[in-house]
């Protein structure tokens, strides 16, 4: 093969268009996988940066108010609304509390591959030491506020935390007094005495707490009692020590009965009593983990390609075989074919191409059929002509009146003959003259009797017309009788003598039928597909005392299908033949 004709080709053209599209298609995958990959790193980025403390700090607050996490859903979904994240609570033992993408309605997509961070609803205070009043005040409001808190859940309505000076988160009243319960449960809670939520003296609790946290040893200690000589003593203290002032005739001891000297003790002693309030620690994950990336690699291009040629082989095998077979074809061998394979769309253009193959053969041997015909026809008249010409040039006939009366009918039998061919031409082209009107059926068969009744009398066969209700046509009335008149001949030329011709005509629903039934001969069944060919006779030895040029019923067909109609025979053997012709009817 050539290498140029094959790269020019419409194959090649088929390959370069798939390489470059799947060039393309891995490029844009490629550089959407980049996007993604660099859309979900921002993402986290943010979510780290933006998002987390939010979201901590408001499951924090929720938690810290409450002795369960229920309800905690909402302020989920809450959270999600606001920034956008997905965020998933689980307990330690991996149940699900609750998950933004489950509360919209949708499926749990992959969580985040960051670590899970833990939500501790309890308060971590950092903050310097205060007295134990103070103490023990902050978590009998730290106590109270929980009552608050799951009054309001009661009633329904929603928490809203703030953070106090140590930390310990308190309901936000500017957010929630509108919600259901809030005044009743302020009335309620404020009316119960500190005594009845915890320790009978919660002081106790927390001086028994405090004595287990360390003393402070290096303290500076300063008095007044002999102004204005102090005695100062300093000395370098821990990093977490506090200096402490005694008063006036103090000592060291009796500062601490109330005061906590380290504030890392007083943070685990805040913790400690404050533990049987906030639920349980939560893990928290936010944000989606990352889609499976696809990776590009040469198989799809290769596999593409290999396509391409099984693609090539199969699709321009079969159109090469249609090339060479139509440039055959156009070289004049209509006996050319291709094969037909399957049931696709290639196989119906090879079916196609045969069937046109098969018609222009059957139609250059209809050619060449009539060519022969009409020179055989033309033949024989001619034939005679120039025997009588030259036998009256040589002498050997005298010219006498039948000599001249012979001679003018071989004329006449050729000018008909010349005729008929002229009419079937034009009737096959198209290019026949009609004149049509609007035209009685019942009238015209009674004019093509009268015109054939002498010739029916003489071969002793009755003429008959049979015509029902008075049906109408739009139709030539010349071309018209020129059909009825060729059947009418043919069914005497089949009729011996004593037999008999019926003209019908009827109306059968929207359609005039008209009959011509003879009682001749008859057709054989295996000439009735032949009656309408060109010279074909039922008189195989064609003689000419059959007469005609056997182009009638072929010139008949095309004058009815002009008419849009149709002409069917039908026939039997020794029983007869009944041509029939139906035309649309007129009101």
């Amino acid at each position: 093969m050539n290498l140029r004709r094959w790269a020019s080709g419409f194959r090649a053209r088929i390959a370069l268009l798939i390489a470059v599209v799947i060039s393309l298609t891995a490029g844009a995958t490629a550089l959407l996988t980049i996007q993604q990959a660099s859309q979900q790193v921002t993402d986290s980025a943010v979510v780290a940066e933006n998002d987390i403390d939010t979201i901590v700090g408001s499951l924090a607050d929720f938690g810290g108010l409450s002795r369960t996490w229920d309800g905690v859903s909402q302020t989920v979904a809450e959270l999600a609304q606001r920034t956008g994240q997905r965020i998933r609570l689980t307990t330690e033992s991996g149940e699900v509390l609750a998950d933004s993408d489950t509360l919209g309605g949708g499926q749990a997509r992959p969580v985040s591959r960051q670590g899970r961070i833990v939500v501790d609803p309890r308060p971590n205070p950092a903050f310097p030491p205060i007295s134990i009043e103070e103490l023990t005040d902050t978590l009998t409001k730290y106590e109270l506020d929980f009552d608050f808190v799951s009054c309001v859940t009661d009633f329904g309505g929603r928490v809203s935390a703030k953070r106090s000076t140590y930390g310990v988160p308190i309901p936000d009243d500017a957010r929630m007094k509108t919600e259901a319960g809030y005044t009743d449960c302020r009335k309620k809670i404020g009316n119960i005495s500190a005594k009845q939520h915890g320790d009978p003296n919660p002081k106790t609790a927390v001086k028994n707490k405090v004595r287990d946290c360390p003393q402070p040893t290096n303290v500076v200690v300063k008095t007044t009692t002999r102004p204005p000589q102090s005695a100062v003593i300093t000395t370098q203290l821990p990093p977490r020590s506090t200096i402490t002032t005694l008063p006036p005739g103090g000592t060291a001891g009796t500062a601490y009965s109330n005061a906590i000297a380290d504030p890392e003790c007083f943070r685990q002693v805040f913790r400690a009593l404050m533990a049987p309030q906030p639920p349980s620690e939560l893990l928290l994950s936010v944000g989606v983990g990352a889609q499976p990336q696809a990776k590009i690699t040469p198989w799809p291009a290769l596999v593409a390609i290999f396509g391409t040629v099984l693609l090539g082989r199969r699709v321009l095998q079969p159109i090469g075989t249609l090339t060479t077979a139509s440039r055959h074809l156009g070289a004049g061998d209509l006996t050319e074919r291709v094969p037909v394979r399957g049931h696709d769309e290639l196989s119906e253009l090879a079916t196609s191409f045969n069937r046109m193959a098969e018609s222009l053969q059957a139609s250059k041997n209809q050619q060449r059929n009539m060519v022969a015909d009409i020179a055989h026809e033309l033949r024989t008249p001619l034939a005679n002509i120039r025997g009588y010409l030259e036998a009256l040039k040589d002498g050997v006939l005298k010219p006498d009146n039948a000599l001249f009366v012979s001679l003018y009918e071989e004329a006449l039998l050729q000018q008909r003959l010349i005729d008929d061919l002229q009419d079937l031409a034009l009737a096959e082209s198209g290019t026949m003259i009609y004149h049509r009107t609007r035209l009685d059926v019942g009238e015209l068969l009674n004019t093509v009797r009268t015109a054939h009744s002498a010739a029916a009398d003489s071969r002793g066969v009755q003429l008959e017309v049979y015509v029902y209700q008075r049906p109408l046509v739009d139709g030539d009335p010349d071309r018209l009788r020129q059909v009825i008149g060729n059947l009418i001949t043919n069914a005497i030329r089949a009729t011996p003598s004593g037999g008999s011709i019926k003209l019908r005509a009827q109306i059968e629903q929207d359609d005039v039928v008209i009959e011509v039934a003879d009682t001749g001969i008859g057709i054989a069944p295996e000439d009735l597909d032949h009656v309408f060919d060109r010279f074909w006779r039922a008189d195989n030895a064609r003689r000419r005392s059959t007469g005609g040029s056997g182009l009638g019923l072929a010139i008949a067909r095309e004058i009815v299908a002009a008419h849009q109609g149709s002409l069917t025979v039908a026939s039997t053997v020794d029983v007869g033949t009944v041509c029939t012709i139906q035309l649309p009817q007129v009101d």
